[in-house]
């Protein structure tokens, strides 16, 4: 027996949605159990199962939607009928039902070479003064001009006023930040050659803290002593630091009175509502801070090249507080406190919800004040950040009082189905255009107008097929936006992906190579500016008032709101009755209430936002088509259609398109035709000049890659179940680029390994380009273009 079925709002739990009783004409029967994640799961964002494929497929307003087809064993002989019994534990919807003979539902998918994959000679490093070595645009030593500062609302250096500071960078995570003396002097070079300016070393508390008999505050010295070091290399290259002071240190049982067991992640809730908790971060942190590197002669707090400090990394309790018992007894005992404090009478359910997402932000905003207090207190002067995660717009009310607001945002990031962090993995495995740059676009609103606004973790995930979109929409859009720093998450996790090529992991672009050619066209649009800011802003407005305090506001900005973001600049504003307004230039605003004596036109979000943003008069450039799903940014240099599946920007030194298979796309300069399956295209100017007047031209024809013998519960690929092994194996592409300027003009055509080198050297004649990832002489996704005449 099959079933076409779905259900909605499941159990979090493996267990029974349904039964089926089956009674035969002979009079006997059996019952059947539908199991959800099993037989059946959520019809939104479905994904094969142990006895269910997606057997259809649709989208609505939010999300894809999808019915599973699933198989049952049934007696041979007649039956009479069949009942349906749900549990209650979910809707279930049965849409069709059929009996007929056994064939396999699930077929496993594992990728290996074959005429469509082809291994891909991955390497490490990059070569000195090749086309890759972006170290030019990196000014080093860390902290020659002073400490970077707020001021305006943007970075810039202390010693060199009005001169803007943008940060590009990524993450080195775990094992990663604990190396030899030579791999850190080799590590900092790749860092610093890969054009990032910045580097945020992260979860070095894990390996920081000390081993038993120690307290957890204390500091292991030989890891110390690496770790400083590698903050040596990476100032000594140009690169500035970023850490927060928790993230994954283990909590000793007894270290805490209120804690009976040993604690990692949870510990960040304990900080709000202990100070014991608190006080235990305070003296782990004056350890690290106060303690003077022996490489730099400086204290890491007294050191420039250490620009900022997050207080607690991902510490958004909102939708988790209750999630660790012990920390949950905690929350409702300083809930009841503070009702008695400020005298606070809640008059129902809905009430008291309001009210209680205000004392949570007051938690926040409490243990700010006290990290602030310990920074002057050991005359640490970096940026301060904290609430790092989420954007529900009661954050906003936290981190308007920040030095600088911070958020992460992941495309595609996996979803564990057993247990965390182990296989299998549930993966969306879609285009983010097809959402309209989901990633970055839903975090533009949380960025507050007159702050710095950074993003210290993002990533589009391994094994994502359209993962190449990833820097060229965050390298588009955060210039479109005029952001301040951006970082990948990550470029590695362990020590020893820096040793030789492993297979890809996880989010460490270190052992992907469609993650480090996509970082290069970021690195292009973001850091070096070849794509412009946009030309005004559309500000969100929220009022902060005693009556509807913003700070127990837990809804979301508007996700019409956000797809602004596309067209123009877009962010909060945050007033108070009786505060003079100051907005930037801006098209018009948006916000929650009833507004008026705008200096611009106002519309508030509600029932028929769309509506009326559809027929706002635009400039001359841009385009905004809610319908359509098709948007132009103001400045002209970047468009998106999530119905076509493409994306292009251009300006005078980049043309950049993401293509669907079969398709073709024109920039200024730029035709591009696309072969088989989705590609990533870019042509770039390497010289400093403009594309026309270049003589060493970048061409990146991203396509997908893999393990081999990856393996997928399905060929949608959405369950990952083995990350498989080496080779690397690059997926089969062709492309057409015509370059108009180079016709008739003599060049010579180097294709690339991906640390730059050349594999040849072909000589060329006229504008045109037939790229091929398959060639006789191997795989290739790069190509550097000398011109001669």
């Amino acid at each position: 027996m099959y079933l076409l079925h779905g259900i909605a709002w499941p159990p979090k739990d493996i267990e029974p949605i349904g039964t089926i009783v089956v009674v035969y004409e002979d009079g006997s029967s059996h019952e059947l159990s539908v199991v959800n994640r099993k037989d059946v799961a959520n019809w939104w964002q479905p994904f094969d199962l142990e006895n269910g494929i997606v057997a259809w497929q649709g989208e609505n307003h939010s999300s894809t939607v999808g019915l599973h087809l699933s198989k049952f064993l049934l007696e041979n002989k007649p039956i009479k009928e069949l009942k349906f019994t749900g549990t209650g534990k979910a809707v279930w919807i049965v849409v069709g039902v059929s009996i007929g003979d056994s064939i396999p539902l699930v077929k496993e998918y594992t990728i290996i070479e074959n005429n469509e994959w082809k291994p891909f000679n991955h390497k490490l490093g990059i070569k000195k003064d090749s086309i890759f070595d972006f170290s030019s645009l990196l000014d080093g030593p860390a902290g020659k001009h002073g400490r970077i500062v707020v001021k305006n609302g943007c970075f810039e250096f202390e010693s060199k006023p009005g001169t803007r500071v943008k940060l590009f960078g990524c993450n080195l995570c775990y094992q990663a930040n604990f190396l030899s003396k030579t791999k850190c002097e080799q590590v900092a070079e790749t860092i610093s050659r890969s054009g990032y300016n910045s580097v945020r070393l992260h979860h070095i508390d894990k390996f920081l803290g000390s081993q038993p008999p120690l307290k957890s505050t204390q500091i292991d010295a030989d890891m110390q002593d690496k770790l400083d070091y590698l903050f040596f290399c990476l100032k000594n290259k140009g690169i500035y630091i970023t850490i927060d002071l928790y993230t994954d240190r283990l909590i000793k049982a007894g270290d805490i009175p209120e804690i009976d067991k040993d604690i990692r992640i949870p510990f960040e809730y304990f900080c709000l509502v202990s100070e014991n908790a608190r006080n235990n971060w305070k003296e782990y942190s004056r350890n690290l801070l106060t303690h003077k590197n022996p490489y730099t002669g400086m204290t890491w707090a007294e050191d420039p090249a250490l620009f900022q400090v997050g207080i607690l990394n991902e510490d958004t309790i909102y939708d988790s507080w209750d999630k660790i018992p012990e920390a949950k007894r905690l929350f409702e005992n300083k809930f009841t406190e503070y009702l008695e404090k400020n005298n606070i009478k809640v008059k129902d359910d809905i009430s008291k919800k309001q009210v209680f997402v205000r004392f949570l932000s007051s938690l926040h905003s409490d243990m700010i004040q006290y990290a602030r207090l310990f920074f002057k207190e050991i005359n640490l002067k970096a940026i301060v950040s904290d609430v790092n995660f989420m954007e529900p717009i009661c954050l906003s009310a936290i981190r308007k009082d920040l030095d600088v607001v911070d958020n992460h945002q992941y495309w595609d990031h996996p979803v564990f189905l057993d247990k965390d962090w182990q296989l299998p993995f549930k993966y969306k495995n879609t285009s983010t255009i097809k959402e309209l740059a989901e990633t970055p676009r839903s975090i533009m609103p949380s960025r507050i107008f007159g702050s710095p606004f950074t993003v210290t973790e993002y990533n589009y995930c391994y094994p994502n097929s359209y993962r190449a979109e990833g820097g060229v929409l965050m390298g588009a859009y955060s210039a479109l936006q005029d952001w301040d720093a951006i970082y990948r998450f990550d470029y590695s996790t362990r020590d020893y992906f820096f040793d030789k090529v492993y297979p890809t992991y996880r989010f460490s672009i270190a052992t992907d190579p469609v993650g480090i050619l996509s970082e290069k066209i970021a690195c292009m649009m973001f850091l070096r500016g070849d794509i412009a800011p946009a030309s005004k802003a559309i500000p969100f407005i929220l009022r902060d008032s005693k009556e509807n305090p913003l700070a127990g506001m837990k809804e979301r900005y508007p996700k019409e709101y956000s797809l602004l973001g596309l067209y123009s600049k877009i962010g909060t504003v945050i007033y108070k009755d009786g505060d003079k307004m100051n907005l930037i230039p801006s098209y018009f605003a948006c916000g929650l209430d009833n507004m008026s004596s705008l200096p611009v036109a106002y519309y508030k979000a509600g029932i028929g936002f769309q509506e009326l943003l559809e027929g706002i008069p635009l400039q001359k450039t841009g385009r905004i088509d809610f319908q359509g799903k098709s948007f132009e940014s103001d400045t002209g240099e970047i468009a998106i259609d999530a119905v076509k599946g493409s994306f292009k920007a251009f300006s005078k030194r980049i043309e950049c398109f993401c293509l669907p298979a079969n398709t073709q796309a024109k920039g200024q300069y730029v035709f591009v035709s696309n072969g088989e399956a989705q590609s990533v295209i870019s042509v770039t100017s390497m010289d400093g000049k403009n594309l026309p007047d270049s003589r060493r031209i970048l061409i990146l024809h991203i396509k997908d890659t893999q393990n081999s013998q990856i393996k997928f519960r399905g060929t949608s690929r959405t369950v990952l179940e083995d990350w498989g092994t080496l080779p690397i194996l690059v997926r089969k592409g062709k492309a057409t680029v015509n370059i108009s300027f180079l016709n008739n003009r003599k060049t010579i055509l180097k294709p690339l390994e991906i640390d730059g080198s050349a594999m040849r050297q072909i000589n060329m004649t006229g504008a045109e380009y037939n790229l091929s990832t398959f060639n006789e002489f191997g795989t290739c996704l790069a190509y550097e273009i000398e011109v001669l005449e």
